[in-house]
């Protein structure tokens, strides 16, 4: 049976090649249609250059590395961003490693569960970043990530990704929830003045 949505013309049919305008030895305009080597070229340009991103609330992270690994197997993400990895400081970084990624983590001070974590791409560089606003200086400590990502390419208008990771547990009143928001917004504010043309990102579990 056909698949209905399936279109079995060529691909040059379904996204039409047009030709090209340049310029031979003398400066002289010429006309061309793309051959495979425009074609690969012409791809390349099509390419998402945004990096790709994974969400999850783990609830244990070390349980779930072996899902992980088979998710980073079978598709390209650039980015895994996880909320409650209930990792502690006496679990080394190698314990969660993933080939190709580098991981950043910000684990939970004291109780259990909590925690935020994220992998990266080897070839983007990363950091680990506090904005100097500091909290909402109200006496709470909130559970977030903050990231500064170069990746090898970006839209031209952005020139960096300030990344922050959320994790607002459920048991938070809306004195906490409000204060977590002010956090928030100093610390954008703070990388804002920072870094011009500045893309953020806040991803989490705001419950």
């Amino acid at each position: 049976m056909t698949d209905p949505g399936r279109s079995d013309r060529p691909a040059a049919d379904v996204f039409p090649i047009l030709p090209s305008i340049r310029q031979d030895d003398n400066d002289n305009p010429v006309t061309t249609t793309p051959g495979n080597a425009d074609l690969a070229e012409v791809n390349v340009m099509r390419k998402v250059v945004m990096p790709s991103i994974l969400m999850s609330n783990a609830n244990r992270m070390m349980n779930k590395l072996d899902d992980l690994y088979a998710v980073t197997a079978s598709y390209s993400i650039d980015l895994i961003c996880i909320t409650e990895s209930w990792l502690t400081p006496d679990v080394p970084d190698s314990a969660c490693f993933i080939p190709g990624y580098q991981v950043f983590r910000k684990d939970r001070k004291a109780g259990l569960g909590g925690g935020v974590m994220c992998y990266a791409r080897e070839c983007m560089r990363c950091c680990v970043a506090e904005p100097n606003s500091g909290s909402a200086r109200d006496g709470f400590e909130h559970e977030l990530l903050w990231l500064i990502i170069r990746p090898p390419t970006l839209p031209r208008p952005i020139s960096v990704i300030v990344l922050v990771i959320v994790y607002c547990p459920p048991w938070y009143s809306a004195e906490m929830k409000r204060s977590l928001v002010r956090t928030i917004t100093l610390g954008v504010d703070f990388f804002a003045g920072k870094f011009s043309s500045a893309c953020f990102l806040i991803l989490g579990d705001f419950n």
